[in-house]
């Protein structure tokens, strides 16, 4: 049966007799049928189908049971109903809409909220009650819809705290006939300032400069306007400022310029109802600082008002040399030339830098010297430097270079503050060589020598300059040993009164401070005057030395 009815038939059969029963039934049942089966047995089988409706149905039913009555009785029946039901209403969704009127609101001044509540059409619900809650507290309770409009309900109270006040709205439906699901609003945030209003609520005086000099960093103050709002005059105490966390010592947060303390302000509105005072901030350390300002006060509720502060301390900057490049030396000593590391504060604040470090690079190769120019960083502490643009706001170190090996060499000296960020670390380099062999007697003058005869051997002394360095190699190697002549062919070695390794090449190694000889002589074929050279090859100096040679033929 196609019907909101609930047919409900409560078979409750108990039988004491087993029966076979063709039944065809043709039943007409108007709303309430009663179907009484013939059947030989003691059934409470009065299938009363209970409809909700009043339902005119025209059962068109061939039943055909064959019920065989066991003590539960089983009933197949296949019905086909037509029916025209009227439906239980089923409640519909609601929809609250809150406002105020007016945020902020002043301190015991009266605040009115409006819920307006609508079905999901947009259409009025005129029926049932709000709440209103500040939070989990109720307000205004079972306030009913119709005022000022017929779906709206109306809270006004004098009696909210200061601060922000989270306000909704519950619609709640009347029964009986109200049939709508209970809602919830928006919830409107009511601002309620107290009588003395300070502005702004929180001061953040952050970017503060610090250098790691208790006190030498003071931002630029901030203002505060003290405002009577109430409808008498009100007394302000003693101005005050704290500091409540923070990195390092305080205090940080100070009253710099106060007007308002012991000051009278008048009923709001008239002149003389405000007062201004400024605050300062003081970074002690690097990082982040809070505190607050509190505005004491007579003659209104709600004393005191406070102002949250903050305040950050931040690290300055600082420049340093960007590169010191060291002249060729010598394997063993140092530099003839001492590099100057220059770091330079660039903040408007003293700074602390650390003592400047041992440069980078091979162990001993570079240094730094203490008590170098006129304003002397400090390589064993911490240096101050002045504020930049004034008198001490540099300090320089000495830098030197002292190869311990042939070749190039490089390193850094990176200058740090726990209170700035500086440039990038100095770049160092220089050069390690051999000095170049030394001659003895350096020019040899061979003096007038008949035409086709040969001199006597002279004899060079070649020795290595270069000291021994303990873990180097200082020795310097002798590729080779020429000479030169114009014209040519006057100048020889004899090689056999040479020490410098042998003939042709004269290859040698000699060690630090060790020598060897050349014998050299001259055999003119002209009468004119010669010159030449005794040319040593090496790995040292400018990779080779020369000794002058000179003589005249007869």
């Amino acid at each position: 049966a196609t019907a909101t009815d609930t047919a409900t038939a409560t078979n409750t059969a108990t039988a004491t007799n087993t029966a076979t029963t063709t039944e065809t039934a043709t039943p007409t049942a108007t709303a309430t049928a009663t179907a009484t089966d013939t059947a030989t047995a003691t059934a409470t089988d009065t299938a009363t189908a209970t409809a909700t409706d009043t339902a005119t149905a025209t059962n068109t039913a061939t039943e055909t049971a064959t019920p065989t009555l066991s003590p539960t009785p089983t009933n197949s029946a296949t019905a086909t109903n037509t029916a025209t039901a009227t439906a239980t209403p089923t409640p519909v969704a609601s929809f609250s809409s809150l406002t105020t009127s007016g945020s902020p609101s002043l301190y015991g001044g009266s605040v009115t909220f409006t819920d307006t509540v609508v079905d999901g059409s947009s259409n009025p619900v005129t029926c049932g009650t709000v709440t209103f809650d500040n939070g989990a507290t109720p307000i205004c309770s079972g306030v009913p819809l119709g005022s000022p409009s017929s779906n709206e309900a109306q809270c006004s109270t004098s009696s909210l705290p200061v601060g922000n006040n989270n306000i909704t709205a519950v619609y709640t439906p009347s029964g009986g006939s109200c049939l709508y699901i209970t809602s919830t609003s928006n919830t409107v945030v009511q601002a309620v300032t107290a009588p003395v209003r300070v502005t702004p609520y929180s001061a953040i005086l952050g970017g503060s400069v610090y250098g790691g000099v208790s006190g030498s960093t003071v931002t630029g103050t901030t203002a505060e306007t003290v405002l009577n709002q109430s409808a008498s005059p009100v007394t302000i105490g003693t101005v005050t400022a704290t500091t409540n966390t923070g990195p390092g010592p305080g205090p940080n947060f100070a009253i710099a310029s106060d007007m308002c303390s012991g000051a009278t302000l008048t009923p709001s509105g008239m002149t003389g109802d405000s007062c201004t005072f400024y605050i300062s901030f003081t970074a002690s350390a690097v990082g982040t600082f809070t505190g607050t300002a509190s505005v004491p006060y007579t003659g209104a509720p709600n004393s005191p008002q406070v102002v949250n502060l903050s305040g950050t301390g931040v690290k300055g900057s600082f420049t340093q040399s960007s590169a010191i490049a060291f002249p060729n030396t010598q394997v063993g000593t140092t530099s003839s030339t001492t590099g100057t590391e220059t770091v330079t504060n660039n903040s408007s604040v003293p700074l602390v830098i650390n003592a400047i470090p041992t440069p980078t690079g091979p162990t001993g190769v570079f240094g730094v010297l203490s008590m170098f120019g006129t304003n002397p960083c400090n390589i064993s502490g911490t240096t101050t430097l002045a504020p930049n643009g004034m008198t001490g706001a540099s300090c320089t170190a000495g830098v030197t270079f002292s190869p311990n090996a042939q070749g190039a060499f490089t390193g850094t000296l990176g200058v740090t503050s726990a209170y700035a960020n500086g440039t990038a670390a100095t770049k160092l380099s220089g050069s390690g060589i051999l000095a170049g062999v030394t001659f003895s007697p350096g020019a040899i003058q061979f003096g007038g020598v008949p035409t086709g005869t040969t001199s006597a051997d002279v004899i060079e002394t070649v020795t290595n300059p270069n000291m021994s360095v303990m873990g180097s190699n200082t020795n310097v190697v002798v590729s080779g040993i020429t000479t030169t002549s114009t014209p040519s062919g006057a100048f020889n070695i004899d090689p056999a009164s040479t020490t410098c390794g042998t003939s042709p090449s004269y290859a040698v190694t000699l060690a630090p401070g060790a020598s060897c000889s050349v014998a050299i002589n001259f055999s003119p074929t002209t009468a004119v005057t010669y010159s030449g050279t005794l040319n040593v090859s090496d790995n040292a100096g400018n990779g080779t030395q020369k000794a002058t040679l000179y003589g005249t033929g007869k």
